[in-house]
C-alpha cells in the first residue's frame, strides 16, 4: 500500500496535480467539512440542501452490528484471519 501511495504522489507531482488528502476518520466525523474543503479547492459552490440530503442517506445503520450472533462473528474471524476451523 505504501508503494501505491508513493506512486500516486509521484504521478501527482509529475502532472502538477495538488491532491486533497482526507483521512477516513475525518470524512466520517465531519463529511460536510470535507465537502467544503473540496469545493473550496475547486472554487465550486455547495448546494447545502442536496448535501444535507446526501449526508442523511449516508448515515450508519445504527445497531446492525449488535444483531450479528457472536458465534457467527467469531467463526468468521477464524476463517477470514486464522484459517478454516
Amino acid at each position: 500500500m505504501m508503494g501505491q501511495d508513493a506512486g500516486f504522489r509521484c504521478l501527482f507531482t509529475l502532472t502538477d496535480v495538488k491532491p486533497i488528502f482526507v483521512a477516513s476518520s475525518e470524512l466520517f466525523d465531519d463529511p460536510r467539512a470535507v465537502i467544503r474543503k473540496i469545493a473550496d479547492a475547486l472554487r465550486a459552490p455547495i448546494n447545502a440542501a442536496e448535501l444535507d440530503q446526501a449526508v442523511a442517506l449516508g448515515q450508519p445503520y445504527g445497531g446492525a452490528r449488535k444483531t450479528i450472533p457472536s458465534k457467527l462473528s467469531e467463526r468468521f474471524k477464524r476463517i477470514a484471519f486464522g484459517g478454516a476451523d
